[in-house]
């Protein structure tokens, strides 16, 4: 939010100062300014912020309009409409009981990999913790510590969604029955987000020297390094300076999911990550965790390799889940992480043991299911904006 806030008024600025050179004037010399946008001029109009109100001003050529109000100006119904139509089925898959509960498992094993805590393992109890504690206690006191630090999570795809969003939640502007809904779905929505950004918070503030208080409190420890942990593990609104990127993310469900996620993975292997470390500790760090989670699949690969049922499941399925023989459970493991730290034990345990069996694993089939894992990992989602897209498309991406 402290990032829009600033963008939004230098790009603000910057607007202004175009509009006193540039701008259409009345036969006074003041700016011709309008308080709604005049029908059949939106070609030449832009928006800019006069004493805190929103108003328009008009160019005498299009191309200034274009330039100043920016990408997104050139289809705004279009963009408008598909924007709304990804943020809908975004928060109607995500406010889901069972997404919540898939993805929280998704959230600790990537976050054990990248987060550059000394205790990976505990992390990952922690942040599963940590979802039913934010579900059952609405005081808890490390929430509310994260929230005094702005520390949160969600997703808003505009500056104007994240203002009017404010501006609800303080009473503020009026909010209908279906909006408040909404927002009720949205903030569900992002309690498994909400969850590893509090067990990082707090792991990182107790291994810093903090100690934990009666109320479930911390006190001391290196706050900011937990800060910039607890943000930065998935920073939802750091979409860089392209236009074409920014307009994809808000278009593409998921999108803005899977280019962070591939983003802070990519740095954290490069010891650039949030772990707060030396480079080469921090690159140290990661691969050991990951080996660590290679040993630890190898030992379910084998421990489960004798189940008959196990055997029978798609490799695939194997491959993206920790399941447990005999119950139907199935753990989901993040697809990146299962890249890099299942897929070879996994498959590799499956390849050996079914050799000189009625059920082997031919070498090209070892070799396929590799590289689809790998596609699965680093694989983004399918391109094709929400608004577009078939019923049978969205069924798919529900289930």
């Amino acid at each position: 939010r402290h990032m829009w806030a600033v963008n939004a008024a230098t790009r603000n600025f910057a607007n202004r100062m175009i509009a006193d050179e540039l701008a259409m004037r009345k036969e006074d010399g003041t700016l011709k300014t309008y308080n709604i946008l005049p029908e059949g001029k939106a070609d030449v109009m832009t928006p800019i912020w006069i004493d805190g109100k929103r108003t328009f001003v008009e160019y005498a050529d299009p191309f200034y309009a274009r330039a100043v109000y920016g990408m997104e100006a050139a289809l705004p119904g279009i963009l408008g409409w598909f924007g709304k139509a990804s943020k809908i089925l975004r928060t109607g898959v995500t406010a889901l009981p069972t997404f919540q509960a898939y993805q929280v498992f998704n959230d600790a094993t990537r976050a054990a990999m990248i987060s550059g805590v000394n205790h990976p393992f505990k992390l990952i109890g922690e942040i599963i913790g940590s979802f039913g504690t934010i579900l059952k206690d609405p005081n808890d006191p490390i929430v509310k510590e994260m929230n005094r630090l702005g520390i949160s999570g969600g997703y808003g795809h505009t500056a104007k969604e994240i203002a009017d969003k404010m501006r609800r939640d303080r009473g503020m502007m009026a909010t209908s029955l279906t909006q408040k809904a909404f927002d009720k779905a949205e903030k569900f929505a992002a309690t498994s987000d909400m969850a590893q950004r509090r067990a990082l918070f707090r792991r990182t503030l107790l291994e810093t020297g903090g100690v934990e208080q009666a109320d479930g409190s911390i006190i001391g420890g290196n706050k900011v390094l937990a800060m910039d942990r607890a943000m930065n593990i998935i920073h939802w609104q750091k979409r860089g300076t392209s236009n074409s990127v920014r307009v994809m993310t808000q278009i593409v469900p998921f999108m803005n999911a899977y280019i962070q996620g591939m983003d802070i993975l990519i740095r954290s292997m490069r010891g650039e990550g949030i772990s707060g470390r030396e480079r080469k500790e921090a690159q140290f760090l990661f691969a050991s965790t990951a080996v660590k989670l290679m040993v630890l699949s190898a030992a379910y690969a084998w421990a489960v390799s004798g189940d008959e049922e196990y055997q029978k499941l798609d490799d695939r399925l194997k491959v993206r889940s920790l399941i447990i023989p005999g119950t139907g459970i199935r753990i989901p493991v993040a697809n990146e992480v299962a890249m890099l730290t299942k897929a070879i034990p996994e498959l590799g345990w499956q390849y050996a043991t079914r050799l000189d069996t009625n059920n082997p694993m031919d070498a090209t089939k070892l070799r396929n299911e590799i590289a689809r894992a790998f596609v699965d990992g680093l694989a983004s989602p399918n391109l094709m904006p929400q608004g577009v897209r078939s019923e049978e498309h969205t069924s798919e991406l529900q289930s």
